[in-house]
């Protein structure tokens, strides 16, 4: 055992929070200072900093999701519905960013020309209007943002250093803003229909070409007896499946139906119906000649562009018309038939004319078709030209027929943006003038002032309680060294204590400017781009 020793050192259990706060009351200056500058600094910042007024309104956007065959959706133009809030801001602040809407709102509000007075009160000389509108937009750029705040809902806010025209500007940009973002998202549309418009005329060109063409071959090949003929290498193939088709049904069900209503109709009037009477009628004659016209014009139509549709629209007024003036002769003819009977003596009447112009119109197709089989077997090489021309007209067709399609349904999506059908926006709340500046937050920066002082006032004390290696008393040498301090000796000052001092000094400096510069990138650029 050391003989030096008195007794036995016991170690210390646990915090001692006695020690620590005798060793922080001892370095308190490296708090109490850091404390007092970082609160100055922001009382600084706060006494000197220009006051900023905000004037925001609030921008509401709808989007409709439907379907329809004609109207687009807009939901489908963005890439995920999870992302459609964002990149409608992305849209917005697009559009509020670019020179082209930043130079035309600043004209409006006549930043332009404040502009250039400001220049010839600065300068004496006064700037072009290019050079003016370029330094209004760039002033305008630097006021005005927007925000989302959810979906649906965005902010647009200006930022200046007088409130009226915080709340002036905000006003002005927000009602053009509106209106420019209507335009921009019609803007796509009106380029595709102008497109699909200059290819309409163009390919409207190309058939008229092909068409006289093709009536130039056909008046020189007059002798073959196919001028005017509807059967062509295009559509030969389906007449014949139609035709199939439509004299097997004729055939078939159609003859089955119309035997029950010819059975009812002579129970009703006890003989054979006087079906000659309305084939007769001269109205029924003309009806019957237009319907056979168009029943050899649609089997002769492919069903794939959109003359078949207006010619089955066609067909079926025609039936309509004929229907009811059967109707009438039936209620002249037969006037006491009961009300149940006369319908089905209509229904008789007319399947019985119908049938009748079906089979004309299947002997009509029937002997076009010979015909051509006939032309195409005579005259190969005229039959290969005819179809060549044919296919040409065909093709021209489709595609003007396919091009005005698109026309108009471009067109109707352009009128349904124009009447806020799909995508709404709307001003939701406009802009307010505040009496009180949002900047300097004198709330934020004493947050930001207390917190920064704590922690580097804080920080700066733990360093140098941990990086502190010196014996402050000869109780600290004997719990360190294990050892028994029997004598000390007097402070001698000399030059190594005064160099001592005076780096005690420097280093004090150096963490004041430390402080300071940790200060002053923490109120002048830290706490400017919190706010912006």
């Amino acid at each position: 055992m050391d003989p030096f020793l008195d007794e036995p050192q016991q170690s210390g259990s646990g915090l001692n929070l006695g020690m620590l706060w005798r060793a922080f009351w001892r370095r308190k200056l490296l708090f109490i200072v850091p404390f007092l500058l970082c609160l100055s600094m922001a009382a600084v910042v706060i006494k000197t900093m220009d006051p900023i007024y905000a004037s925001s309104g609030q921008i509401e956007v709808k989007i409709d999701r439907y379907r329809s065959r004609l109207l687009n959706d807009p939901s489908q133009g963005y890439a995920s519905r999870r992302n459609v809030g964002r990149e409608i801001l992305n849209d917005m602040a697009n559009l509020l960013t670019s020179p082209k809407f930043l130079q035309a709102a600043a004209r409006d509000l006549g930043m332009d020309m404040e502009a250039k007075a400001q220049s010839l009160a600065a300068t004496g000389e006064e700037i072009d209007d290019e050079t003016a509108s370029f330094r209004a937009a760039s002033r305008l750029h630097r006021m005005v943002r927007i925000d989302g705040r959810s979906e649906s809902i965005y902010t647009l806010s200006v930022r200046a250093a007088d409130p009226r025209e915080a709340h002036r500007v905000a006003t002005g940009v927000m009602t053009r803003f509106i209106t420019e973002y209507r335009l921009a998202r019609m803007a796509a549309r009106n380029a595709t229909r102008d497109f699909l418009e200059a290819q309409r005329t163009r390919y409207q060109g190309v058939l008229a070409a092909s068409e006289a063409e093709l009536n130039e071959f056909l008046s020189l090949e007059a002798s073959s007896g196919m001028v005017g003929g509807r059967i062509h290498a295009g559509n030969v193939v389906d007449t014949e499946a139609r035709l199939a088709r439509v004299s097997e049904r004729h055939e078939g069900a159609d003859a089955l139906e119309f035997n029950q209503l010819a059975t009812q109709a002579r129970r009703i009037l006890g003989a054979n119906p006087p079906v000659n009477a309305y084939a007769n009628d001269s109205n029924i004659r003309s009806l019957l000649g237009e319907l056979e016209d168009l029943g050899v014009e649609l089997m002769a139509t492919p069903d794939n562009i959109s003359a078949y549709g207006d010619l089955e629209v066609r067909l079926g007024r025609l039936r309509v018309r004929m229907n009811s003036h059967v109707d009438e002769l039936v209620a002249a003819n037969h006037p006491g038939v009961g009300l149940l009977d006369r319908s089905r003596l209509t229904q008789y009447y007319y399947s019985y004319l119908h049938r009748s112009v079906e089979l004309q119109i299947m002997r009509t197709v029937e002997q076009d078709l010979r015909d051509y089989r006939r032309f195409v077997t005579q005259q190969p090489m005229q039959s290969a030209r005819l179809a060549e021309l044919q296919g040409a007209v065909d093709d021209a067709r489709q595609l003007v027929s396919t091009i005005q399609d698109e026309i108009t349904q471009q067109q109707m999506n352009l009128e349904a943006g124009m009447s806020d059908v799909g995508l709404q926006i709307s001003a939701r709340q406009q802009p307010v003038m505040r009496a009180a500046p949002v900047e300097p937050d004198m709330g934020k920066l004493a947050i930001m002032g207390f917190v920064l002082s704590v922690g580097l006032g804080g920080g700066l004390v733990a360093l140098a309680i941990l990086l502190d290696r010196s014996f402050r008393s000869v109780e600290d040498i004997e719990r360190q060294l294990g050892i028994k301090v029997i004598g000390t000796l007097p402070l001698i000052q000399d030059d190594h204590f005064i160099r001592k001092r005076r780096l005690r000094l420097l280093r004090w400096a150096t963490i004041v400017l430390a402080v300071l510069a940790v200060a002053a990138v923490g109120f002048l650029v830290v706490y400017p781009m919190l706010n912006m």
